[in-house]
């Protein structure tokens, strides 16, 4: 029979600003985190996420990743136009 579990997954609390100019990647950038940091639960919120985590994941390292991620769905995005352009000039699509 099991027996009930001590062990308790207690989860750190953080809150972090996001710029008003970077908050339009945020869904995207949250999913794709997700594969890194799996146990992490951000919540995205009007002017930062709230972030819960495992004492087994350091926030510098996941608010390190998390920032590049949105930055780097920053620049998909806006250089969407120029990917295209690029792609039909190139293969006339």
């Amino acid at each position: 029979m099991n027996e009930p579990s001590d062990k308790v997954d207690l989860l750190s609390k953080y809150r972090l600003e996001i710029s008003v100019e970077l908050r339009p990647f945020l869904n995207s950038a949250i999913t794709r985190i997700g594969y890194l940091f799996p146990a992490a639960q951000i919540n995205p919120r009007e002017s930062h996420l709230d972030i819960a985590l495992p004492a087994q994941i350091d926030f510098e390292s996941l608010k390190k990743q998390l920032l590049y991620t949105i930055y780097r769905e920053k620049i998909r995005e806006e250089g969407k136009d120029s990917r295209q352009a690029l792609s039909v000039a190139v293969f006339g699509r």
